[in-house]
């Protein structure tokens, strides 16, 4: 029976934050961060030189970014529908989250089996792909005492292999993953492994990161992590926030409603009508209701919504008018975990998961079994109140191998199932989901 050896890839958003060196021995490799981290308080931050300085790179990175976002948003849109269309549950996912990880999958992978990821992705070669996965990185990336957009990768190897050192300088220095070696399999390292998923998660995926482990048969794992926090520009009055009841798809339920009235941007279509909420710093949050007698599935793919969120910056949606909107909006906390594997096949990523065909050879030296990808794992977290948007995602891939002032005015009222996107400063799609039920 010919031994199969397990290479895992997993890639989680968040930020890098390691010890040099840890109880578990293993040895840290820190990649160079591109964007500058901040502390201290707000006011600290926007009197010193730091916001300024934040600010002036800030809209050098979004210029480049923005100019992108035509490649990038139909994979947004491909990922969000494939994936928020499979069940009529509570769903939610991070785009970029799977972009960067693909963007990592894409670096170790060869011929047919790179061409397949980069077409999904939307990019001609792997070179365009490694300068837009950095463009998207230092526009969305920010870590200050206004707003928390905090991204980070990292490198898990064994301390008894050989590997192909030119790729993982290329994935260090091209996508910011630090690198880690020890020994797979160990209570240490796994521990290691979870800590560090946690604390760069925010430690709002412990449910489903308490089972990643390092298999001792495992050759390879990368990490990847996004973690979230920004705040309302206008924030909800937590005594505005009163129990309302939520039509949900299981049944009526009781739920904290918060209103807020106010002139606002109002959107709609043949099926939909939605607002934006501004974020400080970070883009908005959209939410999309549908009308009656439409189904939440149906708006999941409705290309008039890819229109809205495609459109949120530069003004080219033509169904908008600036009315007074009286929101009702459900405070929330949703979180789910995807199995890929369904939405990349259809997508077009068939070789990656097939031994014999898929092409993973340049991540080991001297080895000639058969890698493919055998997992394909995504989980996301959102949560809204009064004052903001908190969010954190991660996706697990394991290779295996032997205007004017309103003068109209309008009730936007979310008390039945309803889908949401979360926007970076740049248009990037940062999470989306939908919600059917609120517990």
């Amino acid at each position: 029976m010919r031994k199969i050896i397990s290479v895992i890839i997993t890639l989680i958003l968040a930020v890098c934050m390691f010890s040099a060196c840890s109880g578990s021995g293993a040895k840290t490799t820190h990649a160079v961060i591109p964007n500058e981290s901040y502390g201290g308080t707000v006011k600290q931050f926007l009197e010193g030189n730091g916001f300024s300085n934040w600010m002036d790179a800030r809209r050098e990175y979004m210029s480049a970014s923005r100019e992108l976002q035509p490649e990038v948003i139909p994979f947004y849109a491909d990922i969000m529908q494939a994936v928020l269309s499979e069940k009529e549950e509570n769903t939610v996912c991070s785009p970029i989250n799977i972009y960067i990880a693909l963007a990592m999958l894409a670096e170790t992978s060869s011929g047919e089996t790179r061409q397949q990821i980069l077409d999904v992705l939307g990019t001609s070669d792997i070179d365009t792909l490694r300068k837009n996965a950095d463009n998207i990185w230092r526009a969305n990336y920010s870590d200050n005492p206004l707003i928390k957009c905090r991204l980070a990768n990292s490198l898990w190897l064994r301390d008894d292999l050989s590997y192909n050192e030119k790729l993982f300088k290329t994935l260090a220095e091209k996508h910011h993953a630090d690198m880690f070696v020890g020994k797979f399999g160990s209570d240490s390292m796994n521990k290691q492994l979870a800590k560090w998923t946690d604390d760069h998660t925010g430690g709002l995926l412990k449910e489903y990161t308490k089972d990643m482990k390092l298999d001792d048969t495992g050759i390879l794992e990368l990490v990847s992590a996004i973690y979230f926090k920004g705040t309302w520009i206008e924030p909800f009055m937590k005594e505005a926030t009163k129990e309302q009841t939520f039509h949900g798809a299981s049944g009526d339920l009781q739920c904290e409603m918060m209103n807020q009235g106010g002139p606002g941007k109002y959107y709609w279509g043949d099926d939909f009508s939605a607002i934006f909420m501004n974020i400080n710093y970070g883009g908005g949050m959209f939410f999309f209701l549908p009308d009656e007698g439409t189904d939440l599935k149906e708006l999941c793919t409705d290309p008039q919504v890819l229109d809205v969120i495609k459109h949120v910056y530069d003004q080219n949606y033509e169904n908008t008018k600036y009315l007074i909107i009286n929101k009702k909006i459900p405070k929330f906390s949703v979180s789910s975990k995807t199995d890929l594997k369904r939405s990349l096949n259809t997508l077009g990523i068939t070789d990656a998961f097939e031994p014999g065909k898929a092409d993973f050879t340049s991540l080991v030296e001297d080895f000639t079994d058969s890698i493919w990808l055998d997992k394909a794992d995504h989980a996301a977290m959102v949560e809204i109140d009064e004052e903001g948007v908190t969010g954190a995602a991660y996706t697990d891939l394991a290779l295996a191998g032997g205007a004017m002032p309103p003068s109209e005015e309008i009730d936007f009222v979310l008390d039945r199932p309803f889908m949401y996107a979360v926007i970076g400063g740049d248009g990037t799609l940062l999470f989306a989901g939908t919600v059917y039920d609120i517990s």
